[in-house]
């Protein structure tokens, strides 16, 4: 998803979506990009399949709002680097997209994120 380069990946702790010094850093680094090409920058936040919902469609709202959360506090800091407001699109695919499988150690930390991608 994205339809474009993926320019940059957040990270997020479970059940955050929380921006640390590293994180505003390659931030940054995407917002300075897409200042000098002008382009649009399309934010898609994730999820892992880990929640303690007591039920399936529990489980399915809420990694949609931290997915939801995640994109909107990545585009928010574009936004604050200057990338005009118009140029940022916010995605939220919970955990339909995962990168990783998550029975392997660890495999559910990388489904966490966020990616950033030029274009729309």
């Amino acid at each position: 998803f994205g339809g474009g380069s993926p320019l940059g990946e957040i990270i997020f702790n479970y059940g955050s979506a929380g921006l640390d010094r590293e994180d505003r850093g390659v931030i940054r680094e995407i917002a300075q990009y897409a200042r000098q090409t002008g382009g649009a920058i399309t934010v898609v936040g994730h999820a892992s399949t880990r929640s303690g919902a007591r039920t399936a469609r529990a489980r399915e709202i809420g990694n949609f709002r931290i997915s939801l959360s995640r994109a909107r506090a990545v585009a928010a800091q574009l936004i604050r680097e200057g990338v005009p407001a118009q140029a940022v699109q916010v995605t939220a695919v919970s955990d339909s997209q995962p990168r990783y499988q998550e029975s392997a150690p660890n495999g559910w930390i990388g489904n966490q994120r966020v990616v950033s991608y030029q274009g729309r």
